[in-house]
């Protein structure tokens, strides 16, 4: 029952591991694009200081925000990593000393439950571990798909004719300014 408790309590916490996550996800997609702003605006950044000083500011509060949220949900892994062995290793703890003094057990008895403990808990370690490379992945394929949406939309906007220049003579006889 100890390890059921562990699991549920792993399961439960995950969970806000799996929200925090997702904003630290969304945090890397706004830090990406305010660098594709600065890309994009180039010359205007280079230009206008104003500009240039707003941008790089944006920027650097931006990778600071990640740079916490991706500390704190590293951290969170870890605690409930943690968490989930410590409630292991407590098991082991009662079925080694607690267990003997509530039931009494023939010695090859008590180590044949010891065995079967270890040989329980092995396996639910690679689960934990596996549940947090799931929840990992599973943000990944959210961003992917929300990716493929916007190449969609995008296609679509190209097919309707969305961002095409009307084309412009190139040859002309002569530039006139009117009401200078």
């Amino acid at each position: 029952s100890l390890i059921g408790i562990g699991m549920w309590l792993y399961s439960r916490r995950l969970k806000e591991v799996n929200v925090w996550i997702q904003r630290t996800s969304q945090q890397e997609i706004h830090s990406f694009n305010t660098i594709r702003d600065l890309l994009d605006g180039f010359k205007e950044v280079k230009l206008n200081d104003d500009r240039s000083r707003d941008l790089m500011r944006d920027i650097i509060e931006s990778a600071e925000v990640l740079r916490s949220m991706k500390i704190s949900t590293a951290d969170m892994f870890a605690l409930n990593y943690i968490m989930a062995y410590s409630v292991f290793y407590i098991t082991i703890a009662a079925v080694l000393f607690l267990l003997p003094r509530l039931v009494s057990f023939h010695e090859e008895d008590k180590i044949r439950i010891m065995m079967t403990v270890l040989f329980i808990i092995g396996p639910l370690g690679l689960v934990i571990s596996g549940l947090q490379a799931l929840a990992k992945s599973n943000v990944a394929v959210h961003n992917i798909m929300l990716l493929e949406q916007r190449l969609d939309r995008f296609t679509q906007a190209m097919r309707n004719g969305a961002g095409r220049v009307s084309p412009v003579s190139q040859a002309f006889d002569e530039i006139q300014m009117e009401g200078l």
